[in-house]
């Protein structure tokens, strides 16, 4: 399935100011690295971080910044290391849980991320770890796309409540993913990952028109979502509904043109449509 959801890391850049000219080096040395982040110099930017690390090594956010220059250069083992240090020196802080979370999960270790999520859930949204649900063990069906992740503004209860029902699906947890899902739309009934998220779990399960259902609905928050109209397709591949497939691919390649698989499904709805056709004479 083509699944979106995870990774919006948000970047928090600590600017102190003091008098002592070692604090002064350090304040330097992080601006620096703020301004070679923003401009695209992430070595530069893992070089200045490391640098005021080694003359301030007690600041949680220096190490959270480090993290995400990390996480950007793909360095995943490194951004958990550098938000794992960053919680031990400030055991509150949300914004290293959550994104050492989204580290994990794209890591592939979900029952971590899974953890990382529920202690923000249980701290910071007021709601218990166990409302998720039961867990349900299900096979992933083929056909849909694979992964990927846009996600909600960060850190907001619904972004929270969809990566960690992200990470449910990824260990084959349905329930529990339903169940985060509509938690997150619950939060921001606006979120069109979330609805579109809650799709694929119920294309898993194969319900095809309560699959269609949340694409709509996803389409409709976001009119151009390739992967909300791609899986909307197979769902109408899978219902029969030929024409309606066609249109959704159709709709894919004309907002993707390299998107291969669009091609070669829409080439099946065609053949799915013709076949419906012959037995209909």
């Amino acid at each position: 399935m083509r699944y979106a959801g995870v990774l919006s890391l948000t970047v928090v850049l600590l600017l102190t100011t003091a008098a002592m000219s070692f604090a002064q080096s350090y304040n330097e040395l992080v601006t620096k690295a703020s301004a070679d982040y923003q401009s695209g110099k992430l070595k530069d930017a893992l070089q200045s971080y490391t640098a005021a690390i080694a003359l301030k090594p007690e600041i949680a956010g220096t190490y959270y910044n480090r993290g995400i220059v990390d996480y950007d250069l793909k360095m995943l083992p490194e951004a958990i290391s550098d938000f794992s240090h960053a919680i031990s020196l400030d055991a509150g802080y949300p914004d290293a849980y959550f994104n050492r979370a989204n580290s994990y999960s794209l890591a592939g270790d979900y029952e971590k991320a899974v953890a990382d999520y529920t202690w923000l859930i249980d701290h910071l949204t007021g709601a218990q770890s166990g409302a998720a649900g039961s867990a349900a063990s299900q096979s992933a069906t083929a056909g849909a796309g694979t992964a990927g992740q846009p996600a909600a503004p960060a850190l907001s209860a619904a972004s929270i409540y969809n990566n960690r029902g992200v990470a449910y699906f990824h260990l084959k947890q349905n329930d529990r993913a339903a169940a985060d899902f509509a938690a997150a739309i619950k939060a921001n009934s606006t979120y069109a990952e979330a609805y579109y998220n809650r799709g694929n779990v119920l294309y898993d399960q194969k319900k095809y028109p309560e699959a269609v259902a949340d694409y709509d609905k996803a389409i409709a928050l976001n009119p151009t979502y390739r992967d909300a109209y791609y899986n909307r397709a197979n769902a109408y591949y899978q219902l029969g509904t030929s024409d309606k497939a066609i249109a959704d691919f159709q709709k894919v390649i004309s907002i993707d043109k390299g998107f291969v698989d669009a091609y070669y499904n829409l080439g099946l709805a065609y053949i799915q449509l013709s076949e419906a056709m012959k037995k209909a004479r």
